[in-house]
């Protein structure tokens, strides 16, 4: 069962490559802004240099940034620019996240299909239908998120409150990995536990966030091993590669222009292969979904329909019963 679900999910996955495409597209489309701001700025302030081609590469030089603020900001604080662009780039966050939010109703509304394959009316069709029930999923899972770093920084803070007296530094550093490896798997589970409330929400066309939320947490917690079995074996899949396409990028020797755009370029792959993974892990748990629990299809009562000729014929046959039961009478 989790073989094949993991089967279908990469077979699905592949066969709607055009969505993949579209999100990967979206996602360059949201991130343009930023990166083109700041090629724009290393080109028009290291033009003919020598250190053009190394800032245009992932050697973002600090002291460049400082002496450019200084030179083309007069006045300006470094606190100040630092500050706004980490207000955008928490907005742009936000934004991405919304737009994940968005696209993830189309997504399992294709993929929900008997053929699994992408049409883009399902697709949008399924974003705007499902997308106000997957924000206050989304809003749900912050709550869950939240509490779990709230748990984690307590565990920490008693860890480093416990190493204080300790004589070796050891115990106290393999208790904080520990606890950080228990946080990985902790927001893996929720995340796992959220997919299927999503799968749950379109599977089932329900409108009450708390109870698939609730159905999510008892499909997890009765078949825990097949669930986490698979979101292991995709996770897995996909960290790897997400890391063959990324240590090839990281491969460029990235010396000139040219050499930088490739590298920009199979960033991009590698952000498009990670966008591909997250359709094998609906298609997959939406396959294991649908094995596990089965939807139960209501039959309509049958009515029977006597036809107008019909009941002419019955009515007629009763007046006939009644004449001659009356002629019986004067007799």
């Amino acid at each position: 069962m989790i073989l094949s679900s993991f089967r279908i999910g990469i077979e699905r996955a592949i066969r709607n490559w055009k969505m993949a495409v579209l999100l990967a597209a979206a996602s360059i489309f949201i991130a343009a802004p930023v990166a083109l701001l700041v090629l724009t700025v290393v080109t028009l302030t290291t033009s003919g240099k020598p250190a053009a081609n190394r800032l245009l590469s992932d050697n973002l030089d600090v002291i460049w940034l400082i002496d450019l603020i200084n030179e083309q900001f007069p006045g300006t604080s470094l606190t100040t620019i630092v500050t706004e662009l980490g207000f955008m780039l928490v907005l742009l966050g936000v934004f991405y996240l919304i737009t994940n939010v968005f696209f993830a109703g189309g997504i399992i509304e294709v993929l929900s299909t008997r053929d699994g394959d992408v049409s883009m009316r399902r697709f949008w069709s399924g974003a705007g239908a499902y997308f106000w029930r997957f924000c206050r999923l989304w809003l749900i899972s912050l709550a869950a998120y939240s509490a779990i770093f709230i748990i984690y920084s307590i565990a920490l803070a008693t860890i480093g409150s416990f190493g204080e007296g300790a004589i070796a530094e050891a115990p106290g550093a393999i208790k904080k990995w520990g606890a950080t490896a228990i946080l990985v798997l902790a927001l893996a589970i929720v995340n796992m536990i959220f997919d299927y409330a999503r799968i749950g929400t379109v599977v089932n066309s329900s409108h009450k966030m708390f109870r698939e939320t609730v159905r999510a947490v008892r499909f997890v917690a009765h078949r825990f091993l097949p669930a986490c079995s698979l979101y292991l074996m995709v996770a897995l899949m996909g960290a790897a590669l997400f890391w063959l396409l990324t240590l090839l990028r990281s491969a460029v020797d990235q010396s000139s222009v040219i050499l930088v755009i490739i590298a920009i370029a199979l960033g991009q792959v590698a952000i498009a292969a990670k966008i591909w993974s997250r359709l094998v892990f609906y298609a997959a748990q939406l396959n294991l979904y649908q094995q596990l629990v089965p939807t139960v299809e209501l039959v309509p009562p049958v009515v029977r329909v006597t036809p107008e000729f019909a009941a002419a014929i019955d009515l007629s046959s009763l007046e006939t019963e009644a004449q001659s039961t009356f002629n019986v009478a004067e007799l």
